[in-house]
C-alpha cells in the first residue's frame, strides 16, 4: 500500500517563476499573548508544492469547474476577501 500525507491548510503563498510555480502551504492561528490586545498570528509552514506553469494553469481549471459546482450544488455562494473576490468575478463569473 502507497504511503499518503494528509496536510491541512488554511493559508497559501503562490511564487512564481518563468519555469515553474510553487505554493506555499501553511497554517494560521490567532494566539492571544496579553488579554485586552490584538491577537498576533502565529503561521507554521507545511509544505510546498512546486509545479510547472501548466500544471498550474490545468489546476486552477479544475479547481474552478469544482467550486463553482460545489456552489451550484448547495446552492452557495461563498464568500472571499475583498481584495480576491474581483479576480473571482472576472476570471469565473465573466462580470
Amino acid at each position: 500500500m502507497e504511503e499518503r500525507n494528509d496536510f491541512y491548510a488554511n493559508a497559501v503563498n503562490v511564487v512564481t517563476s518563468i519555469y515553474d510555480v510553487t505554493l506555499n502551504f501553511r497554517t494560521q492561528s490567532p494566539v492571544s499573548l496579553e488579554p485586552g490586545k490584538d491577537p498576533l498570528l502565529e503561521a507554521s509552514g507545511i509544505c510546498n508544492v512546486r509545479m510547472s506553469p501548466q500544471h498550474a494553469k490545468a489546476l486552477a481549471a479544475l479547481l474552478i469547474k469544482h467550486i463553482t459546482k460545489y456552489e451550484e450544488d448547495y446552492q452557495l455562494d461563498l464568500p472571499l476577501p475583498d481584495d480576491i473576490a474581483p479576480m473571482w468575478q472576472e476570471h469565473v463569473k465573466g462580470s
